[in-house]
């Protein structure tokens, strides 16, 4: 009788102590993931924060090629020629990556006038452009320029419009 509860003791102090392990050995695990995600967010975060001011940078010097106040080498003019394909940029107010594959574009009051073809094309130029400024920093997969970004679209902080599930270039406008 003795030799089985010494036994069973012993049984009970193994298990407990590979239960113990088990447990030190999984807190390890998820602090460890917890570390790399926070470091992964991290520098999402950054290279977003440089994608969003070549964005800028982009969306400022079309709008100047839309007025007429650069020429075509984006120098300052007093007297050009207002190019009108770049209309749809004085459409939006800035656009930014949220994350690896997702674009908020904020537009203009006025952009709630636009028909739904001029809609469409500034929020695709606006997808180009978010695209352009991910290829300036390195950060664009050869398929994300044929898929396309997820993008949404907010006017005076309001949602207006975002892009289809099934095709991301393709866009569903709130009525």
């Amino acid at each position: 009788m003795k030799n089985s509860i010494k036994r069973h003791r012993k049984s009970w102090l193994i298990v407990s102590l590979c239960f113990l392990i088990s447990l030190i050995t999984i807190s390890i695990s998820s602090s460890t993931i917890n570390v790399e995600a926070k470091a992964s967010k991290t520098k999402t975060e950054k290279l977003n924060k440089k994608i969003n001011k070549s964005m800028a940078k982009s969306i400022k010097e079309d709008k100047g090629f839309a007025d007429g106040t650069l020429d075509e080498n984006g120098n300052p003019t007093q007297n050009g020629t207002p190019n009108h394909a770049f209309d749809w940029a004085n459409y939006v107010v800035k656009i930014k990556m949220s994350g690896k594959k997702r674009v908020n574009v904020h537009v203009t009051t006025e952009f709630s006038s636009l028909s739904k073809s001029d809609k469409n094309n500034v929020a695709l130029k606006a997808q180009n452009t978010a695209l352009q400024g991910m290829e300036d920093h390195k950060n664009v997969k050869e398929e994300t320029y044929t898929e396309g970004l997820y993008t949404v679209l907010y006017r005076d902080g309001d949602y207006v419009g975002r892009s289809k599930m099934s095709n991301f270039k393709q866009f569903k406008w709130l009525k």
